[in-house]
C-alpha cells in the first residue's frame, strides 16, 4: 500500500499548449510497479475545451489497459466474451483487442483504443461540447472509469470564481421581496421629509 501511494502521487496530468489555440493533454492510464499497482485513470475527471486533445499513456511496467468510450446508458463492454463451440469448451473471444471507432470522439457511441501494453499510448480529440465517460474494458470490476467533459470554446473554466461584486442569487440564497423593499425605501424618504420640514421649522 505504501508503495502504491507512493505512485499515486507521482502520477500527474501534463498539459501542452499548441499552435492553434488548443491543448493537448496526458492523462496516465495506470500506475504501479513491482510491488503495487493501481487500477485508475488519473486524473479519473478531466474537463477540456472543444478542440482539445487527450493521450492516454500506460505507465504500470506489467499492466495492460484498453480507453473505451461508450454510451454510459447501456452496457459496459466485455473484455471476453465466451462464443459456445459444437464440440469441447467455449472459444473466448476478445472483441475490443483492436482499435475501433475515429479518434475523434464527438458522440455517446464506441470509441476504443484497443489494447495497449506497458508505456503505449492512444490519443482521441473532442471537437464537442459534451460529458463522455468511458472505461478500461479490462479493469471495470476493479472501477477504472474515467470521465471527459468538453467544454464549449470561450466557456469560464468548470468552478471559476465569480467576478467580485456580483451577488450570488442562485445557490441557495433567497431573493428579498420586492414589495417590503419598496414601502422600506418609500418610509425612508417619508421620515426623511418629516425631519427636514420640522427642522425648518425651528430655524424659522
Amino acid at each position: 500500500m505504501s508503495q502504491a501511494e507512493q505512485d499515486l502521487a507521482g502520477a500527474q496530468l501534463t498539459s501542452k499548449a499548441n499552435p492553434n489555440g488548443t491543448t493537448s493533454y496526458t492523462v496516465v492510464t495506470g500506475v504501479g510497479s513491482n510491488q503495487a499497482t493501481v487500477l485508475r485513470f488519473l486524473p479519473v475527471d478531466l474537463t477540456v475545451k472543444a478542440g482539445d486533445s487527450v493521450t492516454w499513456l500506460g505507465t504500470d511496467p506489467h499492466e495492460i489497459h484498453t480507453v473505451t468510450f461508450y454510451d454510459p446508458a447501456g452496457k459496459v463492454p466485455e473484455f471476453v466474451v465466451p462464443q459456445p463451440q459444437p464440440n469441447g469448451p467455449p472459444k473466448l473471444v476478445l472483441p475490443h483487442a483492436a482499435p475501433e471507432g475515429d479518434k475523434q470522439v464527438d458522440s455517446q457511441e464506441l470509441y476504443n483504443s484497443g489494447i495497449l501494453g506497458p508505456g503505449q499510448s492512444y490519443t482521441f480529440t473532442f471537437p464537442k461540447p459534451g460529458v463522455y465517460t468511458y472505461v478500461c474494458v479490462i479493469h471495470a470490476a476493479q472501477g477504472m472509469f474515467g470521465k471527459v467533459t468538453v467544454q464549449a470554446v470561450g466557456a469560464a473554466p468548470s468552478g471559476a470564481p465569480r467576478p467580485a461584486g456580483l451577488p450570488r442569487t442562485s445557490e441557495g440564497a433567497q431573493s428579498a421581496p420586492l414589495v417590503p423593499l419598496v414601502v422600506g425605501a418609500f418610509l425612508l424618504v417619508l421620515l426623511g421629509a418629516l425631519i427636514l420640514r420640522r427642522r425648518a421649522a425651528q430655524i424659522r
